[in-house]
């Protein structure tokens, strides 16, 4: 607390005052306040904002942990469940009048509805409507903090690949992930790492399941490649972004990585070989701005 009054714009120092309430005495509504606090203070801060979304989203995952534990978890909700339950929060804030005008007041409040959901859907009796309680609150928390966020941090490639990066890290943002990464394309699409990013999505979901000790099976894998492999068609095969550097870039990279992934002489050789072929034999056809391709794939 001394440190934060002679040190007030130290990012860091607000990080680890909330790591350290959330963390080491599990109190999330002192975590959350360090955090607020630390927006008012410095709200372009893109760690700050980042570090805000991951403390909410933990909480309701630990949540859903102990629910997985006592078997009372549930079924998942479909993503059109998911579309319309934000959707008709959306519509909710939108249209109420009494919103609070200051930012500390408004994410306070979306912090707070989230952990009284999380709470209820905890001591619900074993059923589905626990899961989806949390499903719905996640998606809900997440959307607030990261309209907040890029409402007060404008078209920032850094606070949007940040926050993406966060939610692709939890269960049941895809649609937030979706948003983001759409957001990028379409404000930067000369970014590398946005492209990278956005390809990258199933195979970090695939890795934190391996973290947490949770089988992934070979057909998960395939499946995070191919949604890779598919962002990147779809991307060149828009006009808009085409004739993008980065993308064909980032699209050789990929393709480069799957091949040396996959063990010569097998099935997924030979598809990453096809891939990487199809990819090379275009992209000079795009622009004459792009001769690092023909490197790029030697």
């Amino acid at each position: 607390a001394r440190a934060l009054q002679y040190h007030p714009r130290d990012v860091s120092l607000w990080i680890r005052a909330a790591t350290w309430h959330f963390d080491s005495q599990g109190d999330v509504k002192a975590a959350r306040i360090m955090c607020q606090r630390g927006l008012r203070m410095i709200d372009d801060s893109v760690e700050l904002w980042c570090h805000y979304l991951r403390l909410e989203l933990c909480y309701i995952d630990k949540v859903r942990q102990r629910q997985r534990m006592l078997g009372i978890e549930g079924d998942m909700p479909a993503r059109e469940e998911l579309e319309a339950a934000l959707e008709s929060k959306k519509r909710k804030r939108d249209d109420s009048s009494d919103q609070p005008a200051d930012g500390e007041d408004r994410d306070m409040e979306a912090g707070g509805d989230t952990q009284a959901d999380a709470d209820r859907s905890e001591e619900q009796a074993p059923t589905a409507s626990g899961a989806r309680a949390l499903a719905a609150a996640t998606l809900r928390i997440a959307s607030v903090i990261t309209d907040n966020a890029r409402k007060t941090v404008p078209k920032s490639l850094p606070l949007l690949l940040g926050l993406a990066s966060v939610c692709v890290e939890f269960p049941h943002t895809e649609l937030l992930e979706d948003k983001l990464f759409a957001e990028i394309a379409e404000n930067f699409p000369g970014s590398r790492e946005g492209w990278a990013a956005s390809a990258a999505r199933a195979k970090v979901r695939t890795d934190r399941l391996r973290k947490q000790g949770r089988p992934v099976t070979l057909a998960e894998v395939d499946a995070g490649s191919a949604s890779a492999a598919a962002v990147f068609r779809q991307a060149v095969a828009n006009p808009a972004y085409a004739k993008e550097p980065a993308l064909w870039e980032a699209y050789v990279a990929h393709a480069k990585a799957t091949l040396a992934a996959a063990s010569a002489g097998t099935e997924a050789a030979r598809t990453a070989e096809s891939e990487l072929r199809a990819v090379c034999v275009p992209a000079p056809k795009v622009s004459v701005r792009l001769p690092f391709i023909f490197q790029s794939c030697d």
